[in-house]
């Protein structure tokens, strides 16, 4: 039985960028997260509202690829699939609230090589 912990990402990345770094990141991505947190569902009822057309079409779609690009570039693909796994925790949260994710998934086609 292994019993050796695994370091968090805290202590794996502070001594590598120090700590006022890491936590300017750390605070970045949950403004992120935060700011998905408020489109998914915005974006949904927008949708339903104007018959799902293309993502292309939502007045989100713009916002949400930035959001992707940032994600990209913070942690490339992992990043992206980071933050999306963050953001339906976190809104799956509060049942029976369930919310499509196709601004994102869709929306952030081809960013780093990203294939829905």
């Amino acid at each position: 039985m292994n019993t050796e912990s695994k370091p968090n990402l805290y202590d794996e990345l502070a001594p590598k960028v120090g700590h006022e770094n890491h936590m300017r990141a750390f605070n970045h991505v949950e403004s992120l997260i935060a700011e998905l947190i408020q489109l998914i569902p915005e974006a949904d009822a927008w949708g339903a509202d104007n018959g799902y057309p293309e993502v292309e079409n939502y007045p989100h779609y713009q916002r949400a690829r930035q959001i992707g690009t940032e994600f990209s570039k913070l942690a490339g693909i992992r990043g992206m699939q980071s933050a999306i796994s963050s953001t339906q925790k976190r809104l799956n949260d509060y049942p029976p609230m369930k919310y499509s994710y196709a601004i994102l998934v869709y929306g952030w086609s081809e960013i780093d090589g990203w294939q829905p």
